[in-house]
């Protein structure tokens, strides 16, 4: 698959039809792009080597040109071009054991040297490869990740490393929220709300609520890494829909194939799981992130107070884009073109809600997008950019309560409330208290959950342990209502339950069984 997990792309969307040579050679990418997804391979191919030549992530663009010769049988192209990217310097970020793209070259005797002399540069690119092995459970993924870690054989400094991002993925499925925010992504606020007097903080829902009075779509946005923002989205999902917001688009929902913008291409018409509103909870093939327990009971809530879930992602190679920021606009415009009156809520990634029209991408995000289309003004609340603020520099409306999740509004001396070009308000979620902190957790999730202890001996002597719970009537692939790891016997932890009948189960590192117990929560 062609590697775009660096290189920043800088293009329009083009339709299929379109080869124009663009003037500007950044933008030679994108039709690259395009002929790759039509499989033009040989003009996929000659657009990324052109783009490589004019001093456009050359790294990235050989490695593209490569799968493109690869996938239309020009095996000596395809090996001279994986080994020019090689030696200047590809890295882990690409995964070249697992790229179907270079499946025709296996049986050729060049592929193992090449894949050795690239697996001794890059000793992380497998462990990358089997922190994304989707055969693998999550558990005995974040397990191998935080051995290397304990080996030596990584670092968690690079917070934007691909191992890092996958790492942390994991450590958040198994429940270890510490841990994943560590290690993912310590962005640091690119504008800073306190040195613009932005200074004073209170609770944030009672703002976003009087401000979503009468709007038809309200955006939210959450970090991959940090599940606080994820708790802070599940605490409006009940005042929303008491004011009559109908729909959830949720943009880690899976979807079954790509689907090109256009009248009728709704997708969640075309949601993988499409057993997921008669069931009423989320299973492992439901969404990637959903994996995560607090963003599977934003799917059990939702549900529940009736909400209708919608899946506007598509399944497509380049994950930067502006291609994916315009099919998920179209996909959501389709929405209100089928129900002109509907309320939608969004939960989307980081900056794919950006409203300003130069933000991130050439034509905007998928939110300018979605407004150039529809006409609706969604208001944008952003929970990502101000993650990392001097909490000590903020003055609280009341004492910092360590089971609030949903954050806090910064107001300056005048009451006005920070919002930038993209995003109408910027809250701040605090680093919340952990798990197994006295005094109450944000994985009370508002007090809908309350704290169980479990204890080492349950392990019956295997550590390190996953502990999990699941609702009795659940199916075996549904997502816990809650995880926690033990590292020894000395070990205990808090798992959040709400109401109802539980098996509590104790595993090892490869989510063998090891004991179960029954418990219920009143």
């Amino acid at each position: 698959m062609i590697n775009f997990l660096r290189a920043v792309v800088f293009a329009a969307v083009l339709s299929s039809s379109s080869m124009v040579l663009a003037q500007d050679p950044k933008l030679l990418v994108e039709q690259a792009t395009a002929a790759y997804e039509r499989k033009d391979f040989a003009v996929s191919a000659d657009l990324f080597l052109k783009a490589a030549d004019a001093g456009v992530d050359r790294i990235d663009n050989e490695y593209n040109a490569a799968c493109a010769f690869a996938l239309n049988g020009q095996a000596d192209k395809a090996f001279k071009h994986l080994q020019s990217a090689i030696d200047a310097g590809l890295n882990g970020s690409a995964s070249v054991r697992n790229d179907a793209d270079f499946a025709s070259l296996h049986g050729d005797p060049r592929w193992l040297p090449l894949l050795a002399s690239f697996e001794t540069a890059n000793p992380m690119a497998p462990l990358v490869d089997e922190l994304k092995n989707h055969k693998r459970s999550s558990a005995s993924r974040y397990f191998l990740g935080r051995q290397a870690l304990a080996d030596g054989k990584v670092t968690a400094g690079d917070t934007m490393s691909l191992f890092n991002q996958y790492y942390a993925n994991m450590a958040q499925f198994v429940g270890e929220y510490d841990e994943a925010s560590k290690v993912y992504g310590n962005r640091k606020p690119v504008d800073d709300p306190l040195a613009k007097g932005y200074t004073r903080a209170s609770a944030a829902n009672e703002v976003i609520l009087a401000r979503s009075r009468g709007r038809q779509a309200v955006f939210l946005n959450e970090s991959h890494g940090q599940s606080q923002t994820r708790a802070a989205n599940y605490s409006l999902l009940a005042p929303l829909r008491a004011q009559g917001f109908k729909y959830l688009a949720i943009e880690t929902l899976a979807t079954t194939d790509y689907l090109a913008p256009g009248p009728g291409h709704c997708s969640n018409t075309k949601r993988q799981d499409r057993e997921l509103d008669r069931r009423g909870y989320a299973v492992i093939d439901t969404g990637f992130y959903t994996q995560d327990p607090v963003f599977a009971e934003i799917i059990r809530e939702a549900l529940r107070l009736g909400y209708v879930l919608v899946a506007y992602d598509t399944k497509f190679p380049n994950t930067t884009t502006p291609m994916r920021e315009q099919n998920q606009a179209a996909n959501l415009a389709c929405l209100f073109k089928d129900d002109p009156k509907a309320r939608l809520v969004l939960i989307g990634g980081f900056s794919h809600i950006g409203e300003d029209k130069n933000f991130w991408v050439p034509g905007g995000a998928m939110a300018y997008r979605f407004k150039t289309l529809t006409g609706i003004d969604p208001l944008s609340v952003d929970r990502t950019s101000e993650l990392w603020l001097d909490q000590s520099k903020l003055a609280f409306a009341a004492p910092v309560d360590p089971r609030m999740a949903e954050g806090y509004v910064l107001r300056n001396a005048k009451g006005e409330v920070y919002g930038t070009d993209n995003f109408d308000i910027a809250v701040y979620v605090p680093a919340p208290a952990h798990r197994n902190d006295a005094g109450g957790s944000w994985l009370e999730l508002g007090g809908v959950r309350k704290p169980v202890l479990v204890v080492a001996s349950q392990c019956l002597g295997h550590f390190p342990c996953l502990i999990q719970a699941r609702r009795v009537k659940e199916q075996p692939d549904a997502v816990s209502s809650d995880r926690c790891v033990l590292a020894s016997s000395e070990s205990s932890c808090m798992l959040y339950l709400s109401h109802g009948s539980y098996e509590i189960s104790a595993m090892d590192d490869q989510e063998k069984l090891l004991a179960s117990i029954a418990r219920t929560i009143d």
